[in-house]
């Protein structure tokens, strides 16, 4: 509530959901801790971030929100298609609102748009962005199918969505992309590199099982 107010006031026209409330009170609590360190002034903290994909949005008529998130590339040209390199565009309208789903051309979500009445949480969007479609669950098949009638239901309601809208996830990613490209580079076998990911992600998973209430770990 504090953060509403302040955005309202102070905001000029920026939405307060667009930002991590972690972020902010990070953010505040160096500021404050810098002041009890001999500073005449605080150090202005980093600039804030917004989750791994800058999100974008307004109000529109009819009482509809608009929001849109992508890559740098994206975000320097919105659109709804997909980049010049080629790609697939996915969209379904429901009851819910309406979402674009723009994948580049090695099937990478480059941007996603939606309208709808209830704004939708930023980072359910933002995580989005820069993920290979493997990480969706199948969605391009059941897309294709006809077994998606709603993306915005499909992409941010069930329980393996919340690891990938996990705060950390993507740094984690990253960290095990890199980790495995040196196994690849050093040699190792296909089959090492694989398992090692395999466990490291089910470690990063049981060290946060807490914080993941809908995500239940695969019984071996």
């Amino acid at each position: 509530g504090t953060v509403a107010k302040l955005s309202r006031e102070f905001g000029h026209n920026v939405h307060y959901n667009q930002y991590n409330s972690r972020e902010v009170g990070t953010a505040l609590g160096e500021s404050v801790a810098s002041s009890f360190k001999g500073m005449q002034t605080p150090q202005k903290p980093a600039e804030l971030g917004r989750g791994p994909a800058r999100v974008v949005g307004c109000q529109v008529p009819r009482g509809l929100t608009f929001m849109y998130s992508g890559t740098a590339q994206a975000m320097a040209k919105p659109g709804l298609t997909p980049p010049a390199s080629g790609g697939q565009v996915l969209h379904t309208t429901s009851s819910r609102g309406s979402m674009y789903l723009i994948l580049d051309h090695q099937q990478c979500v480059h941007a996603v748009a939606y309208l709808g009445i209830v704004p939708l949480q930023v980072h359910k969007m933002s995580s989005l962005v820069g993920l290979h479609v493997n990480y969706l669950q199948g969605l391009l098949e059941k897309y294709e199918t006809g077994a998606v009638p709603c993306l915005i239901t499909f992409l941010t309601n069930p329980a393996w969505a919340e690891l990938l809208q996990h705060e950390h996830f993507s740094t984690f990613r990253q960290q095990l992309l890199v980790q495995s490209m040196d196994g690849v580079t050093e040699g190792q076998p296909p089959d090492a590199v694989l398992s090692a990911a395999q466990e490291a992600a089910l470690e990063w998973v049981r060290s946060r099982l807490s914080e993941l209430p809908g995500f239940v770990l695969p019984v071996h």
